[in-house]
């Protein structure tokens, strides 16, 4: 039987190799034309519920997301996306 101690360092462990990977993708999107923006912070979890919902309705390209940083397909997107939330 596992320990709870052991479960928690299991799932912490499978959560940082997930972002690890998800940052690997992102430098990769970047290497292959893709443009990275971050945001300094987010006021709150509305306001990243606003972007997204932004985003759905503004952007025509593929994008990604790790916490505040943003990958979009198209330079286009990206550049909107600066415009309003930078």
């Amino acid at each position: 039987m596992i320990s709870l101690e052991e479960e928690l360092s299991e799932k912490m462990s499978k959560l940082l190799a997930e972002e690890i990977d998800r940052e690997i993708m992102i430098d990769m999107l970047v290497l292959t034309g893709w443009t990275k923006v971050e945001l300094d912070r987010l006021k709150d979890r509305y306001e990243s519920i606003d972007i997204e919902l932004w985003i759905d309705d503004n952007c025509t390209g593929k994008y990604t997301k790790l916490g505040r940083t943003f990958v979009f397909e198209k330079k286009e997107d990206a550049e909107w996306f600066s415009l309003r939330w930078l």
